[in-house]
């Protein structure tokens, strides 16, 4: 019969067909486990987020300054709400409370 043992052949697929199921108990098993942990998991809720940027007090302004979450990818959010207290407290300047200071010095002067 051309070299082939039926017999051979048949034990191989039998082996190959015993490991794939045993390999599909293992990951349903694995799936149920994952399961279970994420039905556990409490959803998160985010009722209102508020920022007090006006209650900042800034007496050196240097390096960066991150404020929440900027989930909408918007570059320059957080200075547009910046410039909008500003405007709405009426300051002119970021600093102390020297008012004689100039209204932005640069670093190291």
């Amino acid at each position: 019969m051309h070299g082939y043992d039926p017999d051979h052949i048949l034990r191989m697929l039998w082996e190959r067909i015993y490991s794939l199921e045993n390999r599909l108990q293992m990951l349903v098993k694995e799936n149920e486990a994952l399961q279970q942990q994420v039905k556990q998991l409490k959803p998160l809720h985010i009722d209102k987020i508020e920022y007090k940027i006006h209650e900042l007090h800034v007496e050196t302004l240097s390096g960066t300054l991150n404020i929440g979450l900027t989930a909408t990818g918007e570059e320059n959010g957080v200075g547009e709400i910046i410039e909008q207290v500003v405007k709405q407290q009426g300051n002119t300047h970021i600093g102390g409370d020297n008012d004689d200071a100039e209204d932005v010095a640069p670093p190291g002067d």
